[in-house]
């Protein structure tokens, strides 16, 4: 089952007896970090895109639904041809 949004994805793995992902928290809260949601929708107004590789997808089988609002779909010729045209690009 996929999480329902950003605010519900998994902050960390580092456990450290159940105080890692609260020692976050707090250190994020105190630095004035961001949530997740508000640093994607910053991205988005600043012109970034989402794009979605559709293999993975189907590998994973994650469905177009599952995916935020403002994904785009494509493939990894559309990711390569995107990125030599751009200043940057983040590929995870």
């Amino acid at each position: 089952m996929m999480p329902s949004g950003a605010e519900r994805l998994k902050l960390s793995t580092l456990k450290m007896l159940g105080g890692g992902i609260r020692l976050t928290k707090e250190v994020m809260k105190d630095d004035k970090v961001p949530s997740l949601t508000e640093l994607i929708d910053s991205a988005q107004s600043g012109g970034a895109r989402l794009v979605g590789c559709t293999m993975t997808m189907d590998l994973l089988g994650i469905a177009p639904d599952d995916l935020i609002d403002g994904v785009e779909l494509g493939g990894i010729a559309t990711f390569l041809g995107e990125a030599s045209e751009s200043d940057g690009a983040f590929f995870i």
